[in-house]
């Protein structure tokens, strides 16, 4: 498989600066540099003509109240710096009512809570008299916070003014805004100059080491380095050299790290710099950099990251590197082991190219890749039909986020439960079982009875033995897991029948204790389905499963020949159909869609349970992404239009899954999505579905429910999803944030259950917008932010 280094896209436009902050270390402050993100728009007024002003729009609101209060707002060139915008108030009346009878506002800003925000802002005036306000505050109406306790005095010069704020759980709807009073008694008459308003937020270091670039330490004298933070250095056998913390030769910073190597050891690590220890997830693809340069030329080091047991993760070049005279940047990515934690980063310097020779090092970072820190809802969340993903260790990780159906890969296969006679391992599948209970999803148990991945020890006993074996294995299950939405009784009938014909280790050979063949030439599907109803409950629906059905008539066929058999038995509640990439690479869209309607005759619901599309690995990484988005939207919306689908399983969406080496995968190990999964995503949620059999259908909502939108805030589009109990006259509108109405989204009768219609507000300004449901005597209102 090729390693995947694509970089993630965002949901909109960050622009970021770098933000000095002070620490302190030792007693002497220590300069780090952070990046910030502004979440302030247009503060220099530079959206705006000259000489005009719109209020209500580019991010600014320009308040002149009643009772009395006067004044004029004008965009002018008198900037603080040189975009040539600033805004000038010309204050007329005072009016003594409320200080924010004149004032600027810039909104809507979104926030998050616990994040700390600082606001800068500039502002002068005509004279030394004159005064203003500074507050971060609520949509309605409240203080946040404020700058100072009392107004501050401007002056005739240009004056930055900084403050922050700590977002806490009531800010109202995640927004605030930042308002600038300027209604005072001091200030009739006059004129308030403002400019460079920026309002930002520090983005977290994304370096997982600590101390790489030696900021953290006191410059040191030569073999004085036994407590430098994040370091330890290692002399071995008889390498000789001496550290040093330095301030006279560095690449960034005030600090570096030196080394005079004196004599050579017997190996590469007996001459060592080590950074460590640092945290390390096993999934995600971390990035080693360092800068280094030598005295003098044919300088060498060697740079690898590693566990605490000595075993790599990775080096660089898997060679040694030549240093110069000059700062080089040297870079590699790793992948820590599958049980790693804590990583290490040493560099050998015992080469005979050293001896009497200096190196310098400097600013080694231990890169984590860019996580999204958004929590999704479901890609089908609000939807008549599921969208779900298998759980393994290797697929769990924000399963949660992505899918509303669990189905256990292996751990529900008997024999990975009781591999040994009567020890039970219900761990893995109890993880499984309790993951979909706690987020409400449905859970489809996989499976009861197979040909494979079943107990070898049934072999030895009697057909009598081996029956009373899957009776009490059927219980089992029943009595541990007694919310089971979905059983797979029977898995690969037409297939892998569990018979122990051609030496198949892993059937468990049982076929014949089921009946095997018998009078109908199924006998061994109908008892394992006739012991299935007998022992879990009504409310377990029990379903069939098999391979290379969709789009291939002729197992079409003998698959239905079966189904009706359980079906005239009273049997079967649902088909399950897998799809995995090899059985229907060679499928149609009309030939899938063609045996979706012969098995959906029945009037059985259908689950497509066993999903996976491949990419291509013969291409390149962009060509493998194409290929699989093409098959994608040429497979997938006929499965999930059809009306007798009622849901859908992908087997597995991360690396790790049992396609890995075919790149079916839809996510990377730095979670970055590949473009299948982000058009699937748009298309399950702007998609409507319905399911035509009443059969089938999910119960209706018991009440009306207006859903809130997904996701939000939005930048330009959102869904909305709203539930019927009863077919019902709908109304959906959209009003902005003084009650106008905006836009009409539904205005007819809707069947009872989940609606979802989409707005797009490509053409309006951000804000806060209302949107309300009426359905019959029904009325509820919500509110959105739109954030371009």
């Amino acid at each position: 498989m090729k390693q995947r280094f694509t970089p993630g896209i965002g949901t909109g436009i960050k622009i970021v600066w770098l933000a000095a902050l002070l620490t302190l270390t030792f007693g002497s402050p220590t300069i780090i540099a952070q990046e910030v993100e502004k979440i302030s728009e247009n503060g220099s007024f530079e959206d705006f003509v000259l000489g005009e002003v719109t209020t209500g729009s580019l991010s600014w609101t320009f308040n002149i109240n009643a009772n009395g209060a006067d004044a004029a707002f004008e965009i002018v060139s008198d900037a603080q710096d040189d975009d040539e915008r600033a805004l000038k108030i010309e204050i007329g009346t005072f009016n003594g009512a409320d200080d924010w009878n004149i004032e600027a506002v810039n909104e809507p800003l979104l926030v998050k809570e616990g994040e700390v925000y600082t606001a800068s802002v500039w502002l002068k005036a005509d004279t030394t008299t004159r005064v203003a306000r500074f507050y971060f505050g609520l949509p309605a109406s409240g203080n946040w916070d404020r700058f100072e306790e009392t107004d501050i005095v401007l002056t005739t010069e240009w004056k930055e003014y900084v403050f922050e704020h700590v977002a806490t759980a009531t800010d109202e709807v995640n927004t605030m805004r930042f308002g600038m009073p300027m209604n005072f008694t001091e200030n009739t008459g006059g004129t308030i100059y403002i400019d460079n308003l920026k309002i930002t937020r520090p983005l977290p270091i994304p370096y997982v080491n600590e101390n790489g670039s030696f900021e953290s330490s006191d410059v040191t004298e030569q073999a004085d380095t036994a407590d430098v933070e994040g370091w330890v250095f290692e002399l071995q056998d008889t390498g000789e050299a001496n550290f040093a913390i330095v301030d006279d030769v560095v690449k960034d910073g005030e600090r570096a790290l030196r080394i005079d190597v004196t004599t050579q050891g017997a190996n590469d690590w007996s001459i060592q710099a080590i950074n460590e220890l640092f945290p390390v997830e096993p999934e995600l693809i971390y990035t080693f950099s360092v800068w280094a340069k030598a005295s003098e030329a044919g300088g060498t080091a060697n740079f690898t990251t590693g566990n605490q047991a000595f075993s790599e993760f990775g080096r660089l070049n898997n060679a040694d590197v030549s240093l110069t005279t000059e700062w080089q940047e040297f870079t590699f990515e790793f992948q820590a082991g599958a049980n790693d934690t804590l990583g290490r980063a040493p560099i050998h310097l015992n080469f005979a190219g050293n001896i009497g020779k200096s190196i310098w090092i400097d600013s080694l970072r231990i890169t984590k890749p860019e996580i999204p820190d958004e929590i999704f809802t479901p890609i089908a969340e609000g939807k008549p039909k599921f969208l779900g993903n298998i759980y393994s260790n290797s697929q769990v990780k924000r399963l949660d986020q992505y899918w509303n159906q669990v189905t256990p890969e292996n751990a529900g296969k008997w024999g990975s439960v009781e591999g040994t006679r009567d020890n039970m391992n219900w761990g893995p599948l109890d993880a499984a079982y309790n993951l979909a209970k706690e987020n409400g999803f449905p859970f489809r148990f996989h499976v009861l009875v197979w040909g494979n991945q079943q107990p070898t020890w049934m072999k030895e006993l009697s057909q009598e033995e081996q029956l009373l074996e899957i009776e009490e294995w059927f219980n089992a299950v029943a009595d541990r897991y007694d919310d089971i939405e979905y059983l797979e009784v029977v898995n690969e009938p037409l297939h892998d029948p569990p018979t122990d014909q051609n030496g198949d280790s892993g059937s468990g050979g049982y076929y014949d204790a089921l009946g095997g063949a018998g009078e109908t030439g199924w006998d061994w599907v109908i008892t394992s389905f006739e012991m299935a109803r007998e022992i879990f409950p009504a409310e377990t629906k029990l379903l069939i499963n098999d391979y290379s059905i969709l789009g291939n008539v002729p197992n079409t066929n003998e698959y239905l020949g079966l189904i009706n058999l359980l079906k005239d038995r009273g049997l079967i509640d649902g088909i399950g159909t897998q799809a995995h990439a090899f059985s229907t690479r060679n499928s149609t869209a009309a030939s899938i869609n063609n045996s979706l309607n012969i098995l959906g005759n029945t009037g059985l619901p259908i689950q497509i349970t066993e999903l996976d599309i491949d990419g291509n690995p013969s291409l390149s990484d962009s060509g493998s992404d194409q290929y699989q988005l093409e098959e994608y939207q040429k497979k997938f919306p006929t499965i999930w239009k059809h009306t007798s689908v009622i849901g859908v399983t992908l087997w597995g969406w991360r690396p790790g899954l049992w396609r890995n080496e075919q790149e079916a995968f839809l996510i990377s190990n730095s979670e970055v999505e590949r473009p299948a999964l982000t058009w699937l995503r748009e298309y399950v949620e702007t998609t409507e579905v319905m399911v035509s059999n009443e059969e089938v259908r999910d119960e209706a909502p018991l009440s009306f429910k207006l859903n809130h939108n997904y996701p939000n805030p939005f930048n330009p589009s959102t869904m909305i999803t709203f539930e019927l109990p009863q077919a019902s006259n709908v109304k959906i509108m959209v009003y902005d944030i003084t009650g106008r109405l905006v836009e009409t989204l539904v205005d007819s009768r809707k069947g009872a259950g989940t609606h979802a219609v989409t707005f797009n507000a490509s053409n309006l300004s951000s804000g806060v917008y209302l949107y309300e449901i009426q359905a019959g005597s029904f009325r509820e209102v919500k509110k959105m932010t739109l954030i371009k």
